[in-house]
């Protein structure tokens, strides 16, 4: 089955894959497939809105952004913000501007200030506005910045106008001139709102600024030139962004589009936006514009980058794409900026920064896009042909067959149908080849051979037949050649090798024998290439095989451990003859091989002398007789008379390439198919990326702490950097970066301390550091280098003298002060020795004399410590009884205090209960007798409480614990509170998440633990509210939780409630008594049991007390 798409043209973008982006080719040699790296938020950017960006004379890429300034080595972000509490730092977050003056400092418009910025100290000193003093910059909201060819600052301010700064050497003490507008003055400046500041080739300054005039500042006469940027009727205003061509010609990016001022004529010519012309420029305001190394004009808008192409006044756009990850990452491109190496940086509105390399242009990807149905179908890509019209066929293993007309950028697809006999046998296509008859024969995995006739797309089909002589014996086809006779030779994997005899129109096979060395080696062949009409080679699994086709043998090259001229491996690849008839093998493992016919032995070359990688897919020549060898590592060019090995892996976007998927096509260019589509280029076209990169030491640590290098550093006589460390200073590490921003993961690096270390140590981008621990003090030299992202090694070194001073003890000069002060000290010792043993004799008897004395008083004073001491601990024994005494009558006189409260209370009860009994009680007397009654209760509870709490410190309560089914005895205790619930239309709400749960406590004190939180709830609670009665338990603790919807207790109460006579401040509903002792008897209780308690509570919103008990209780 055939399906033919519709024509399709290249118009700017052609068509935007899954993948891949495709550009048509543009002006100087500027090629498509452009795609961007990206620096955001997740890579550490500060912020998503860039407005500058810079690249200093030291290599660091610094990005300006709405909050913050960011310093990039390639792989980290340094980000430098406003501290109010340091006047060294940043003046404002809101960077607008950066430059880079002739003494290396780093000028930073902000909009809070000016910032110049030592990169050695990391300090700023900032240079701001003063209403006060006229010698300041007029404005302090910053929005451009220009060093001109004499020195001098120039400072665009947004409604100050323009600043001269000068005396920059002289600095804090500058000398600033400002220039503003004046109404009635037309060689003033236009407007105040400066927006940018540029410098011709002729020195004049150029300044954009709010409204419809450019300004040209005329330094002889000190003033501005004003031009209108008109183009007939249309006037462009508001002046983004200035530049200059090679011609002269001023480039003005302003709010209506792009504008050319030719100077020598006065002529403006405005490119505008028009949705009728697609080669126009984009929508919006022009923010940024630069001229690139190669001069060509981008020009960022609102709605898009483009890039100028002179030829025809036309555009090309670049526009972010949602689905493809590798366009720019925003339409608004606020800056644009080539550094050092032609990297273009794009800083945009919300995008963070995309940045590419015309070296990714270099490869162009082709890729499957499954929402386009007019390009290729699949990725996998397994081989190609062309035909004599050029056309590209692609097999494409799951997907059928591609045909590609390169005039028309027109696809034409192949499938299998099994509902069309015409269709091919199988999607699985391994092997596309065109004959001499310009048949087009496929190899399917599985389903043989299908013979294509591209004139009448009719397709015949050669199955496999494992028993029919005469017919293709395996159906895995993997290799096709024609001989001169226009015969086929079919590589098959499993059945070996096949030649199709096509005047009989009938296969022959050549049988394998891995014994026989006279017979094929191996039946898995990938690979075959006829030398002529005598031999014939053969790549498989199993050793290379030279075939006679004379007489059917076949000659084995084999690897040999022992013969290092033998072929690096025995899994062969490819078979590749160049245009001086060299035979060149590629292997899995082995590398590349190159055949000697008088030797018959090999020449191996593999990862160390360059190769990207020593697994080899295919090789082609170009046309000065370059190999280009595709490998698991990339691509790597080889040139095989001076052995120079070059490796790209930049802007291939995959590595994985296929078994002999690669064609070299009329025009010379190459293709190589992969599992992610194919790469295509033109060997002529390969844009150099390489760099003698020098590497920066990005961080220094003393004991893993960052330190400034700087504070370590001295300049020596050889201008090699030196650094002086103590020896307690024994662990110091640096961080380095070679400030390549070409695929920088891709780095190597090598680094040697002199004196330390015998060879150079090589590390890769994700070990960019150096750790050295206890040197021994003396003077070393490190040096590090680094290679391109190529692999090529720079010739520029590093170096940084590293000295380690001795400890203070281990000088010459204190060794020779010891000597010196050891022999006076030794002379001095015998003189004093001397005359302290005279004074010693005389001394002596004195102090026996004395000591004798001493030893008489101190013994009676110690006798008389003894009396007393023993007389006060007596004072003590005798007041501590008497305090035990009292303690006692205290407990005993609560108990009957209590008691004897208690009686006339009780015949208080009485009394009352004879009055109401009679029935002759009024209402108001009614009223005062339910008054007496709480009273009577109230002060029953108290003594009840102070009874139960004297109980427990007089006799030490000994709990009774028992194993008891905790459901049963929660039921009995709720039942009775039944009539009280309901006498104050209560409800309870009972969760019980327990499975009978059996624990081992004392009934008593858990009940009335449970009392008097529950009566508490019940009491505070209003009438018709809820009570939460909840059960939970775990492998070793049952918790209770009670809650009720009552007031809740303040925070203040919270901390007293569980003291002794404490009442808080919430009333109870119905009046009911509190006697301040029941939480205290509640805490006292649950830590007897072992348990804890804890109250949540909030004002308005209830209390609830959650008490957690052991199931088997330890008793306290």
């Amino acid at each position: 089955m055939i399906f033919k798409p519709k024509h399709i043209k290249y118009i700017l973008a052609i068509v935007t894959m899954c993948l891949s982006i495709h550009y048509r080719t543009i002006a100087n040699g500027t090629h498509d497939n452009i795609w961007f790296n990206h620096l955001g938020i997740s890579q550490g950017l500060s912020h998503a809105n860039v407005k500058t960006i810079l690249q200093d004379s030291e290599g660091y890429i610094w990005i300006g952004t709405f909050d913050g300034l960011n310093k990039y080595d390639g792989y980290q972000i340094t980000t430098y913000n406003n501290d109010h509490y340091h006047p060294k730092s940043i003046s404002s977050n809101f960077i607008t501007d950066i430059i880079e003056d002739q003494q290396g400092y780093l000028w930073v418009a902000t909009s809070y200030g000016i910032n110049r910025f030592d990169k050695k100290t990391g300090q700023f000193d900032r240079v701001m506005h003063s209403t006060e003093n006229t010698n300041s910059i007029s404005n302090n909201s910053v929005w451009s910045l220009l060093e001109d060819q004499n020195g001098n600052i120039w400072a665009g301010t947004f409604g100050g106008g323009l600043n001269k700064i000068e005396n920059l050497d002289q600095f804090p003490n500058l000398k600033i001139t400002r220039y503003q507008n004046s109404p009635r003055d037309s060689t003033s400046l236009s407007k105040d709102w400066v927006m940018n500041i540029y410098e011709d080739q002729e020195g004049s300054l150029w300044i954009g600024t709010v409204g419809q005039y450019i300004n040209r500042y005329n330094p002889t006469h000190d003033h501005f030139e004003r031009i209108i940027l008109q183009d007939g009727d249309q006037i462009n205003s508001s002046v983004w962004d200035i530049t200059e061509d090679k011609n002269g010609n001023i480039w003005i990016g302003a709010e209506g589009g792009l504008s050319k001022l030719e100077k020598s004529t006065q002529k403006i010519t405005n490119y505008t936006y028009s949705p009728d012309e697609k080669n126009g420029i984009s929508q919006g305001q022009i923010r940024s514009l630069c001229f690139d190394s190669k001069d060509n004009l981008w020009v960022g808008s609102q709605f898009g980058l483009n890039l100028y192409n002179p030829t025809d006044d036309s555009f090309s756009h670049f526009k972010h794409d949602d689905i493809n990850g590798l366009s720019i990452s925003s339409d608004e491109a606020w800056c644009i900026y080539e550094d050092h190496n032609g990297t273009i940086w794009i800083g945009t509105y919300s995008g963070g920064v995309s940045y590419f390399h015309p070296s990714y242009t270099s490869f162009k990807h082709i890729t499957y896009n499954p929402l386009d149905q007019q390009g290729i179908q699949g990725n996998n890509i397994t081989s190609f042909a062309q035909d004599q019209d050029n056309k590209l066929w692609i097999a494409v293993d799951h997907s059928g067959l591609d045909r590609y007309d390169p005039a028309t950028h027109e696809y034409t697809h192949y499938t299998a149908d099994i509902n069309d006999p015409n269709s091919l046998s199988g999607v699985s296509v391994m092997e596309v080849f065109i004959d001499s008859h310009e048949y087009v024969w496929l190899g399917i995995y599985n389903q043989g051979l299908n013979r294509l006739d591209p004139k009448t797309n009719e397709i015949k089909k050669y199955f496999a037949s494992y028993s029919d002589q005469g017919k293709l014996n395996n159906g895995n086809v993997w290799s096709i050649e024609e001989d001169e006779k226009g015969d086929l030779w079919i590589g098959t994997i499993g059945g070996g090798l096949n030649k199709y005899i096509r005047n009989e129109d009938k296969f022959i096979s050549f049988g394998w024998n891995y014994e026989d060395p006279s017979a094929l080696s191996n039946e898995n062949i990938w690979s075959i290439f006829i030398e002529n009409e005598n031999t014939l080679w053969l790549a498989t699994s199993h050793g290379l095989n030279r075939m006679n086709r004379n007489t059917g043998e076949f000659k084995r090259f084999l690897h040999d451990e022992s013969d290092s001229t033998s072929i690096s491996n025995n899994a062969i690849h490819t078979i590749f003859q160049d245009s001086k008839d060299r035979i060149w093998v590629g292997t899995q493992g082995g590398g590349l091989n190159l055949f000697n016919p008088e030797k018959e032995n090999f020449s191996h070359f593999a990862a160390i002398d360059g190769l990207a990688n020593e697994n080899i897919s295919s090789i082609l020549e170009d046309d000065h007789g370059n190999l280009w060898i595709s490998t698991n590592g990339g691509i790597s060019k080889f040139d095989p008379e001076t052995r120079a090995i070059r490796n790209f892996s930049t802007g291939l976007r995959t590595n994985q390439f296929n078994l002999e998927s690669c064609i070299k096509t009329h025009d010379g260019k190459m293709h190589f198919g992969g599992t992610n589509g194919y790469n295509s280029f033109h060997p002529d076209s390969i844009i150099d990326s390489r760099q003698n990169a020098r590497v920066a030491i990005t961080n220094f640590q003393i004991f893993n702490k960052t330190v400034p290098l700087e504070n370590y550093t001295t300049k020596s006589s050889d201008d090699i950097p030196t650094i002086k460390l103590t020896d307690e200073q024994s662990v110091f590490s640096f961080e380095f970066s070679s400030l390549n921003y070409i695929d920088p993961d891709q780095v190597k690096y090598a680094y040697r301390l002199y004196n330390f270390e015998q060879d150079w140590i090589e590390t890769d981008a994700k070990r960019r550091f150096v750790t050295y621990t206890n040197i021994t003090p003396g003077e070393y030299l490190l040096s590090i280098k680094a290679s391109d992202s190529e692999g090529q090694w720079s010739d520029t070194i590093t170096k940084l003298r590293v000295i380690i001073l001795p400890p203070w003890y281990n000088t010459w000069w204190f060794k020779l002060y010891v000597l010196l002060a050891g022999l006076t000290l030794i002379y001095f010792i015998y003189q004093l020795r001397m005359k302290l043993i005279y004074n010693q004799k005389r001394a002596l008897e004195e102090e026996v004399k004395y000591r004798t004395a001493e030893v008489v008083k101190q013994k009676e004073e110690l006798e008389l410590q003894a009396q007393m001491l023993t007389q006060y601990n007596q004072d003590i024994l005798t007041k501590n009884n008497l305090l035990e005494d009292l303690h006692r009558q205290k407990d005993g006189m609560i108990g009957v205090v209590a008691h004897d409260l208690r009686a006339p209370l009780n015949n208080i009860k009485g009394l009352i209960h004879l009055v109401t009994k009679s029935g002759e009680t009024n209402e108001e007397q009614e009223k005062y007798i339910q008054l007496i009654r709480r009273l009577i209760n109230q002060g029953d509870l108290l003594i009840s409480d102070l009874l139960y709490v004297n109980g427990m410190k007089q006799f030490d309560i000994k709990l009774k614990t028992i194993e008891f089914n905790l459901n049963e005895f929660i039921n009995t205790w709720i039942e009775n509170y039944q009539n009280d619930l309901a006498k104050k239309e209560q409800t309870l709400v009972l969760t019980n998440d327990l499975q009978q749960l059996e624990i081992k406590s004392d009934k008593d004190v858990l009940t009335r633990i449970l009392d008097n939180i529950f009566t508490n709830a019940m009491k505070f609670a209003q009438p018709g509210t809820s009570i939460f009665l909840s059960l939970q338990s775990s492998d070793k603790h049952f918790c209770i939780s009670i809650k009720d919807q009552g007031p809740g207790i303040s925070p203040e109460d919270q901390k007293i409630m569980f003291e002794m006579f404490q009442k808080l401040s919430a009333k109870p509903t119905a009046g009911e008594g509190s006697s301040g002792l029941g939480l205290s008897i509640v805490k006292a209780l649950v830590h007897k049991l072992n348990g804890e308690i804890e109250v949540k509570s909030e004002l308005g919103h209830g209390t609830e007390f959650i008490i957690t008990f052991p199931i088997q209780a330890e008793l306290t």
